[in-house]
């Protein structure tokens, strides 16, 4: 079976005009990636996207997921039209993922699985799903139970959950994560920590034991793996070049996967 290829974050350095976003994509695809995951496209214009669109093309990337801009919160109706819109984009920028993030809500010591979230979440797995796009929500804090909850209530074949193996190292661990992802798993974000802060550091330089951490057998057909590496972190000096390319060098040498120019 064909290892799976590999997918990198494009993040613009503080600025999100379509020559930003280009740069973005040049510096991934010199790094060896094949695929990308889209970063702060809500904020462009439809003429924008389309040239976001030529430009992945022109340089040899292949799209695959956007990452939601929103931190959804249930009492803020508002946050749910934007990502409602947030699937136009994902669909026109040719991606088969939406990720979405619950950051603040799934921490609130009251929460509770509630119409809500059932509802709202259900209604946009139906458009993400008449738009060929699937909704993948990632683990964010140490309440996965309540993620897991929540995403087996919603009947949606094109719902599950992106394993982000950076906030499992800050409030659980990855063999943990898994286990309690389970089958629904569909998606990636590979970056490391030492357990403090979210400092998006490449995998193989911290003290996951990666080998024996084996790929789940789910992502090996759910589309490339892929590393978060550019989040901009505030706690340590930074340079985003080298970090893309150490990352795709450490884990092309502890899962065996080959970068697009070997």
């Amino acid at each position: 079976q064909p290892a799976p290829r590999l997918n990198c974050f494009e993040l613009p350095k503080h600025r999100f005009g379509v020559e930003a976003h280009r740069v973005a994509l040049v510096r991934v695809q010199a790094s060896g990636y094949h695929y990308v995951e889209y970063s702060h496209v809500s904020h462009c214009a439809a003429d924008e996207v389309e040239a976001i669109v030529a430009a992945t093309c022109d340089i040899g990337l292949l799209p695959w997921s956007m990452q939601s801009v929103v931190q959804l919160n249930h009492a803020k109706r508002q946050e749910w039209l934007q990502v409602k819109e947030e699937v136009a984009w994902a669909h026109a920028l040719g991606c088969r993922v939406l990720v979405l993030n619950f950051r603040h809500t799934m921490a609130e010591a009251g929460w509770t699985q509630d119409t809500a979230y059932h509802s709202d979440l259900t209604e946009l797995c139906k458009i993400a799903s008449d738009q060929g796009v699937f909704i993948g929500v990632e683990n964010t804090s140490s309440r996965t139970d309540r993620l897991v909850s929540l995403v087996d209530a919603v009947p949606a074949e094109n719902l599950g959950f992106v394993l982000d193996t950076g906030h499992a190292d800050l409030h659980s661990s990855v063999t943990g994560i898994l286990a309690a992802l389970g089958e629904r798993l569909i998606y990636t974000h590979l970056h490391v920590n030492f357990g403090k802060v979210d400092e998006h550091l490449p995998p193989g330089i911290d003290l996951i034991d990666w080998p024996s951490t084996a790929m789940p057998a789910a992502l090996q057909d759910a589309g490339p793996l892929m590393l978060e590496l550019t989040g901009l972190p505030s706690n340590r000096l930074y340079d985003q070049e080298t970090e893309l390319k150490q990352g795709i060098l450490n884990i092309s040498i502890l899962w065996r996967i080959k970068p697009r120019n070997q």
